[in-house]
């Protein structure tokens, strides 16, 4: 069976302390999904859920060397990190990381990769 190691919850919960700077509690859950969209089958799979500043987070262990991750404000629109799947779970953590941070920056207004050249 298919589970979070010690040592993955471990390097989450480091990694959510070093950016918020607390300790933030994680949640383990189990979450199902379509791991083929041309197949029907559905399967369970473990995921650890957090949430900070209203936003929450997900990252889900597909196998036992496969992660994704997605944030979202409300369940209707769910964001994620761009490349699909990653084999290291700190990896993943810091790409959604970076992915929420970017597009509260968009929401306020200030564009990714913009220069002092593109503002004049």
């Amino acid at each position: 069976m298919i589970d979070y190691t010690e040592a993955e919850i471990n390097a989450i919960k480091q990694t959510l302390k070093q950016r918020y700077r607390e300790d933030i509690e994680i949640h383990l859950a189990d979450c199902e999904l379509q791991p083929d969209l041309n197949e029907k089958e559905i399967v369970e799979r473990p995921a650890i859920f957090w949430q900070v500043q209203g936003c929450n987070f997900i990252i889900i262990k597909r196998d036992d060397e496969r992660f994704e991750g997605r944030f979202f404000y409300n369940p209707e629109k769910q964001f994620g990190n761009g490349q699909q799947l990653y084999k290291d779970v700190v990896n993943c953590v810091l790409s959604l990381l970076r992915c929420q941070a970017d597009d509260v920056r968009e929401s306020q207004g200030v564009v990714t990769g913009t220069t002092g050249a593109d503002l004049n």
